[in-house]
């Protein structure tokens, strides 16, 4: 199941639904009972490219997600949270990534238990961010893992380090 937000997914979490967490709902709900279901379908994925193609714009590298997410970190959600820690730490900036993890799981263990469960991973993200090799390592392996789950091509690369 997705949820209902779209736009940037910078991590792809192990989880059974995606998390989105820049953008929003394109155009309101369409019910499939309606006689403009296909011409509203068709309006929303044109729309939803159109803002793809714009997130990619402003979203090159993982300097750009940190300016966006580093003057929200303390108001930002578990994921945003995870986003920036994920951005610093593939930016090589692993002390903020682990404040931005810290701050994620400080949020988990006021969360209900569903929202606990669908972030557990953030324990073992914050158990790889003791050092950039093994962080970029477990992103690699979390992003090839769901890459395989949803049977997209090989031949992903993380970013460079700056």
């Amino acid at each position: 199941m997705a949820d209902q937000h779209s736009g940037l997914m910078f991590l792809r979490h192990p989880a059974d639904r995606y998390i989105f967490e820049i953008g929003g709902q394109v155009e309101g709900f369409s019910p499939a009972d309606s006689t403009e279901f296909i011409q509203a379908a068709h309006a929303k994925a044109e729309r939803a490219a159109k803002e793809i193609r714009t997130l990619r714009a402003h979203f090159r590298s993982a300097d750009d997600v940190v300016r966006y997410y580093a003057p929200v970190s303390g108001r930002t959600s578990i994921y945003g949270q995870a986003s920036l820690a994920t951005a610093l730490g593939l930016a090589g900036n692993m002390e903020h990534c682990r404040r931005a993890l810290d701050r994620a799981l400080r949020q988990r263990d006021g969360a209900m238990v569903n929202l606990k469960d669908a972030t557990a991973w953030l324990l073992t993200a914050r158990e790889a961010a003791e050092d950039t090799a093994s962080f970029r390592s477990w992103v690699m392996a979390a992003t090839q893992r769901t890459r395989q789950e949803l049977r997209l091509p090989d031949g992903f690369a993380l970013p460079a380090l700056c």
